[in-house]
């Protein structure tokens, strides 16, 4: 598979240097994007929601937060692996 099948913007560039520098970058950069911002964002949020679900109603609260978050995570998978990663972004964020 052709770098740039992944990165259609990078066709762009015309030296084949300047654009696997570029493909590099784009991959470091959202990779650290991920992994310090996202990440911690999302583990922030889950814990939140968890304690609160916990405290609001107990044991019951803990099971119904675990039973719903496994159902979204299930459908992102589902609708990654059936419509593909396009499907999971707006619109307005796809090439």
């Amino acid at each position: 598979m052709c770098a740039t099948a992944s990165f259609p913007k990078a066709g762009m560039i015309g030296d084949p240097i300047f654009r696997v520098i570029a493909i590099i970058f784009f991959v470091l950069v959202g990779s650290s994007l991920v992994a310090f911002v996202f990440a911690p964002a999302i583990e922030g949020l889950v814990r939140s929601l968890y304690r609160t679900s916990e405290k609001g109603a107990g044991g019951l609260g803990r099971v119904a937060f675990l039973i719903l978050l496994g159902i979204g995570v299930f459908f992102l998978y589902y609708q990654l692996y059936i419509h593909g990663p396009e499907s999971l972004a707006d619109a307005a964020m796809r090439n």
